[in-house]
């Protein structure tokens, strides 16, 4: 016989269903961003450079699931005080409807495996992936299985909590030595503006070139106020970026770097300026100062004539 359902047995129920969902969603977005991570697939042109995906899931984890634990703990609580919280028609509508959800994953990810597996397409990332969807679905599956044969024991109960919550933390922690900190990532973002700001730099310089013969003494020359161009300068120190002219058509852009850029592409050193499409093309750079030689192609950016 069900219990009837009031206000409270309601959300809450919703609430531990909705944040169960979250989180599991969360934990496998953040356990294939790892994976991801430590096996690359060179089919993959774009990735996430800062890592947004794995930051979000992380911190979906860190707020959402201890929601979930503490609804939870409530939802237990009422059914030891009365077990004919047990009944209530929420609690078991909500609970049908995750066996169903987790038994349809569990299903649709075998068929996926089997599927890619017929076609020659397995690889290491994907099999663990498959894996990981598997066991969380599994997990799910059988404890709620578990929830409708029985109510489960008090001991039962902390301990499935235990353990999620150390999978849970560890995967996190886990996340900051594959992806690295914020701070590693701010600094990681202050390269990447660095190498904006000299392209940037370059471009105008080129410009002054075509309109005018020659190269400016200083970077301060380039500045245009009508177009709304003002040399940058470093997004972390504030200081100026160093700019040589060494001769007429040659000239030296310089900058302090966090990280080695070993993703970068071409030379980093000695090359000519490229049309504007490339934007990546030499600016492969190391830690500390470095500096870009470049030399412009007269004939790729000739001298505008005066009218």
């Amino acid at each position: 016989m069900n219990t009837k359902t009031t206000a409270r047995d309601f959300f809450l129920n919703l609430g531990v269903v909705v944040t169960l969902y979250v989180s599991i969603v969360s934990f496998l977005s953040l356990t294939f961003d790892i994976i991801n991570k430590l096996f690359p697939d060179t089919l993959s042109y774009y990735g996430d450079t800062y890592s947004y995906g794995m930051r979000t899931a992380v911190a979906a984890l860190i707020v959402i699931f201890p929601i979930f634990i503490w609804l939870s703990r409530l939802v237990r609580h009422d059914i030891e005080t009365d077990s004919s919280r047990r009944d209530v028609t929420a609690r078991r509508v909500l609970t049908w409807i995750t066996l169903f959800v987790s038994g349809a994953v569990v299903a649709t990810d075998l068929v996926v495996l089997l599927n890619t597996f017929l076609s020659g397409e397995i690889t290491t990332r994907f099999v663990l992936k498959v894996i990981a969807v598997l066991i969380i679905a599994g997990a799910v599956l059988t404890y709620y299985m578990n929830e409708v044969r029985d109510v489960p024991k008090k001991v039962s109960y902390n301990i499935v909590s235990i353990i999620s919550s150390i999978l849970v933390l560890v995967l996190i922690i886990s996340s900051f030595f594959v992806f690295g900190s914020p701070m590693t990532v701010r600094k990681q973002r202050m390269d990447d503006r660095r190498i904006s700001d000299l392209q940037s730099i370059q471009w105008q310089l080129v410009n002054y070139w075509q309109q005018k013969g020659s190269l400016p003494v200083a970077l301060s020359d380039i500045a245009d106020p009508i177009s709304g161009f003002y040399t940058p300068v470093d997004p972390e120190t504030g200081n100026a970026y160093t700019y040589e002219k060494n001769g007429t058509k040659a000239f030296k852009l310089c900058a302090d770097f966090s990280f080695d850029n070993s993703s970068g592409i071409g030379e980093a050193n000695s090359v000519p300026v490229y049309s504007k499409g490339v934007i990546n093309e030499g600016w492969k750079h190391g830690t500390g100062t470095v500096c870009f030689d470049r030399t412009i192609d007269q004939d790729l950016y000739p001298v505008r004539p005066r009218i």
